[in-house]
């Protein structure tokens, strides 16, 4: 079943959309500052591509489209099936177990994926247009470090992508609704900007933007917060597993 699932996500077009959509609007973001970059003539810093597909994925503005980008290609398949019949012929085929754990495994990887690869996207789309223009690194640790924090930020976002991706599966079955498959997502991460924001400011393990930009004390640091958004992700998870459960009960 989870063969089955997986190749149907890679067929999906959102899949691949979404990505570029993502990468798109954070390269309209940052248009001001590379086209100051494209009319000078002298080189740029070493790594600068890098820092400067990290300065746009950081910023506020390009956040607010990621729950629902994340949820698109896949959360909602659980509704559907249910919903048209189809979930009787693959429960048949495979146990109940194994077909909800197919479903939480393809829609985390769906929605870490359309996060992760729209960073991936970006970086190649500003280090074709300006790796040219780079200067040579003068020691390979400097090099290291870029890379290190590079390779943080796409887990970061392949880790926020299943959790939205996981929330919009968990929301859509508890409501036999399949478009809060898809606003699920946004409306929770507007709800946590604000009580974080205005009511508790020292609960910043529950700030969306916190998960993307850490600026804050974590535990193993930056990895600390993947593996927190690791345990939210698990959590929500779980909730779709008992609600899928009582769901099967009845079919």
């Amino acid at each position: 079943m989870l063969q089955y699932d997986i190749r149907r996500a890679f067929v999906f077009r959102y899949i691949y959309i979404c990505p570029l959509v993502i990468a798109i609007i954070a390269w309209m973001t940052g248009l001001d500052s590379m086209l100051d970059i494209w009319n000078q003539t002298s080189s740029l810093e070493a790594g600068w591509c890098i820092q400067f597909t990290m300065k746009v994925f950081e910023q506020n503005n390009i956040q607010f489209t990621l729950p629902v980008c994340a949820a698109l290609p896949f959360s909602v398949q659980f509704v559907e099936e249910w919903k048209s019949g189809m979930i009787k012929n693959a429960v048949t085929r495979t146990n109940k177990r194994d077909y909800l754990l197919s479903k939480i495994v393809t829609t985390a990887c769906s929605g870490g994926l359309v996060l992760s690869l729209s960073v991936i996207f970006l970086f190649g789309i500003i280090a074709i247009l300006f790796g040219g223009q780079e200067a040579q690194f003068d020691e390979f640790e400097t090099l290291r470090e870029l890379l290190i924090l590079y390779i943080q930020l796409v887990c970061r976002y392949f880790c926020v992508g299943a959790l939205w991706a996981e929330l919009g599966l968990l929301v859509s079955a508890c409501l036999n609704h399949r478009l809060m498959a898809w606003l699920s997502p946004f409306i929770v991460y507007y709800l946590l900007i604000i009580l974080c924001e205005r009511y508790f400011s020292k609960c910043y393990v529950m700030y969306p933007r916190e998960w993307i930009t850490p600026v804050m004390q974590w535990p193993l640091e930056q990895w600390g917060v993947c593996l927190w958004i690791l345990f939210l992700t698990a959590t929500v998870s779980y909730g779709f597993y008992r609600v899928g459960e009582r769901v099967l009960q009845n079919v």
